[in-house]
C-alpha cells in the first residue's frame, strides 16, 4: 500500500507540474498577443434585429424625463437605441 501511494504521488507531481507549466505558458502568450479588434459593421452584425414596433417612450420624451429627474446634468452628446432582454432600451 506504501508503495502504491509512492507511486501515485510521483505521477501526480508530474501531471500537476505539466498542468501549471501549460498554464504559465498560457498566461504569457495571452500577456503578448493582442487580441482581435472588431470593426463597427461586425460587431453591430452580431446584434439581434432592434424591434422598433416595441418602442413606448420618444427619444424627446425620454430626454425630457432624463432632466426632469435630474439625471442629465449636462448637455446629451450622443443618445442610443438598444435591446435589452428582447426589448428596446
Amino acid at each position: 500500500m506504501k508503495r502504491i501511494l509512492f507511486l501515485f504521488h510521483r505521477w501526480l507531481r508530474v501531471v500537476m507540474c505539466l498542468f501549471f507549466a501549460m498554464w504559465f505558458g498560457s498566461g504569457i502568450v495571452m500577456m503578448t498577443v493582442e487580441y482581435p479588434q472588431l470593426t463597427e459593421q461586425e460587431r453591430l452584425a452580431g446584434l439581434p434585429v432592434l424591434q422598433t414596433d416595441k418602442i413606448l417612450v420618444s427619444a424627446e420624451k425620454a430626454l425630457l424625463l432624463g432632466q426632469s429627474l435630474g439625471q442629465l446634468d449636462g448637455p446629451v452628446v450622443e443618445l442610443k437605441l438598444t435591446s435589452i432582454a428582447a426589448r428596446p432600451a
